[in-house]
């Protein structure tokens, strides 16, 4: 009961922030911006987010795993990660990494609190990979949102500091135990230097959704250059990361029009917001939700998900 109620909460940010987007700024206009757009770069934009969210992605989830000591086959984490997309737009909150590790659970034949520790591992090295994206954005471009550049560059600094030694923590801390224990073996079994290679193979996949985005804004003529684009798309990626929200939607939107005031009208910025979303997000989705229809197995992952969480 508690989780469906957290999911309608989810539902209903969203739902608020697009019905402000729609009553504050001209929301015929933004769609009518995005049936304009060029479609070449439009098309561009899709296919680096497809590769990267379908196919990119698990490999570097192969990798982490490997340093790991743990084997799983590639196809395999490509149909878990396909199959859990779609699934995140019914879940509550952003809990994406016990989808994927219910899914490795089932796929791998792998405990769960193993594939879990994986998942885990997977979403702090891309949230710091975003984190340090950001930063990299901060020297780059003159024009900067001086509160947001610090409070980043603070949870960065935390964020690694936990990444790197959450494995030296002593036993039984904060009475954890064996949750803890298992939860950052991944963590533990990967070495130092194998942590920053898998930091710098996030920071490659994260660019991924920089360079579709840049496209993005090319189809929507907006002059913002590349620097810009990661500097405010970074931005706007960490932001609607924060799980009040399903995936980031009215937030990211919101971000946009907010972020890019000094560079583009509010409409602009509401078009490039819902592009992102829709070919990020909805469109990864719709491919995943397509091998999750084509595969027996991906269903009964997903019955069995949504089963145990909801």
């Amino acid at each position: 009961m508690k989780n469906k109620i957290f999911l309608a909460l989810n539902y209903l940010v969203s739902a608020g922030l697009i019905w402000w987007l729609a009553k504050s700024f001209d929301f015929r206009a933004a769609l009518s911006g995005i049936g304009s757009a060029d479609v070449r770069f439009i098309l561009a934009a899709m296919v680096v987010s497809v590769l990267v969210r379908i196919m990119v992605y698990p490999s570097l989830w192969q990798n982490v795993l490997r340093s790991s000591g743990l084997v799983v086959k590639y196809t395999d984490l490509v149909t878990v990660n396909a199959a859990s997309l779609p699934l995140k737009f019914v879940m509550p909150f952003k809990i994406s990494e016990v989808v994927r590790a219910a899914g490795l659970r089932i796929f791998g034949q792998m405990n769960f609190a193993l594939a879990l520790s994986s998942t885990v591992f997977l979403r702090l090295a891309v949230l710091i990979a975003t984190g340090i994206i950001f930063v990299g954005g901060m020297g780059l471009n003159p024009v900067r949102h001086l509160s947001a550049d610090y409070s980043v560059g603070i949870g960065l600094i935390g964020l690694l500091l936990i990444f790197l030694y959450i494995d030296r923590l002593p036993d039984n801390f904060l009475g954890l135990g064996e949750t803890l224990e298992k939860l950052v073996y991944c963590f533990k079994k990967t070495s130092d230097w194998q942590k920053i290679k898998l930091l710098g193979y996030s920071v490659l996949v994260q660019f991924g959704e920089i360079i579709s985005s840049f496209l993005i804004f090319r189809g929507l003529g907006l002059e913002i250059n590349f620097f810009q684009t990661i500097y405010y798309v970074s931005l706007v990626m960490l932001v609607s990361m924060i799980p009040i929200s399903v995936q980031g939607i009215g937030i990211r939107e919101t971000a946009m029009v907010m972020g890019l005031v000094g560079v583009a009208g509010a409409q602009t910025g509401l078009a490039a917001g819902l592009l992102l979303t829709l070919i990020h997000h909805i469109l990864p989705a719709l491919v995943g939700g397509l091998v999750w229809i084509l595969s027996s197995g991906c269903r009964f992952f997903g019955r069995t998900v949504v089963g145990e969480v909801m």
